[in-house]
């Protein structure tokens, strides 16, 4: 929700998630006017291993063929196969460009989205802009608490929300926890393929924890 007299967003203009991977702000600047402060540290994430050797075979065999200079060649080649897989792993619906309207503020398709049970997971993919790609991340998870608690009639969920932002060789992880509006950005980032079983195990362990 937008505090009271923001500092870097105009009442009068109507912005979407990709605004906010525009903007030249300061990270925390921005997630103040969205009612949220920004903290950095090692996120002790969930993991649960399974066996990605074939999935990684597959992306490292198509990887000398094809020029990723773009966020659909990333999205097609190393970042869909490992949610798909990851979405037949546990058995859950993945949603692409899922869209998303709250207010002026918030509005938008989240590129990968999955819901679990009590676990909702984001995953931004951008072609080569972590930092920013960050910033919008962490719009839409406050975007999706805002959503799905409207749904419920609540003020707000009770339960955290994670994400992911990926340039698809790195990926980097975030936890939102709305009850006390706090977005935490891991400081660890993990490269793919060389990672692929770290990252396939925390995305596993997100949505069967």
């Amino acid at each position: 929700m937008l505090i009271p007299n923001p500092v870097v967003l105009d009442p009068n203009e109507n912005y979407t998630f990709r605004s906010y991977f525009e903007m030249s702000f300061a990270d925390e600047d921005i997630l103040a006017d969205l009612g949220c402060k920004l903290t950095r540290k090692v996120l002790e994430l969930p993991r649960s291993p399974w066996d990605v050797t074939e999935l990684q075979s597959r992306i490292e065999e198509a990887l000398p063929y094809v020029n990723l200079n773009s966020e659909d060649a990333r999205n097609q080649v190393m970042i869909g196969p490992i949610l798909i897989e990851l979405a037949k792993k546990v058995e859950a619906p993945l949603r692409i460009q899922y869209p998303v309207k709250v207010n002026q503020y918030l509005e938008g398709s989240l590129d990968y989205y999955f819901s679990h049970g009590q676990t909702l997971l984001v995953v931004e993919a951008k072609n080569d802009d972590m930092a920013r790609g960050f910033v919008q991340l962490a719009a839409e998870l406050i975007a999706l608490n805002l959503w799905i608690a409207k749904r419920q009639n609540l003020e707000t969920l009770d339960t955290p929300l994670m994400g992911a932002v990926t340039i698809g060789d790195l990926w980097q992880f975030a936890r939102y926890e709305p009850a006390i509006a706090i977005i935490t950005q891991d400081v660890n980032t993990y490269s793919v393929p060389k990672e692929l079983a770290d990252v396939a195990a925390i995305l596993n362990g997100i949505l069967t924890s």
